[in-house]
């Protein structure tokens, strides 16, 4: 499995800046450094050709996150039992207090 760094972030973060197409949505290769984010109340919107997965990415987040892929990418079955999505440490851009 990848080598999960942070159980939680740490406390001087202020915030965090990702792209939507640095997630992952399967299981990155051994030894990679990933953040996994839980995928917690996710709400799934089918579009004619797109699918937008809106989830809590932790147990105190307030507002979701939103990941819009198209149907090609994966189905909605597919998507439905995502139950982690991960990011590279290298694409995440930390901004401190």
């Amino acid at each position: 499995p990848p080598v999960e760094r942070w159980k939680e972030l740490p406390k001087d973060i202020a915030a965090v800046g990702i792209r939507a197409e640095d997630f992952l949505l399967k299981e990155p290769e051994e030894g990679s450094a990933y953040l996994a984010l839980p995928v917690r109340d996710r709400k799934i919107r089918e579009e004619r050709s797109t699918l937008d997965l809106a989830f809590l990415p932790g147990a105190q987040a307030k507002k979701p996150l939103h990941l819009r892929m198209q149907k090609s990418e994966m189905n909605k079955n597919e998507l439905n039992s995502v139950e982690k999505v991960y990011i590279s440490e290298n694409k995440i851009l930390w901004l401190r207090d």
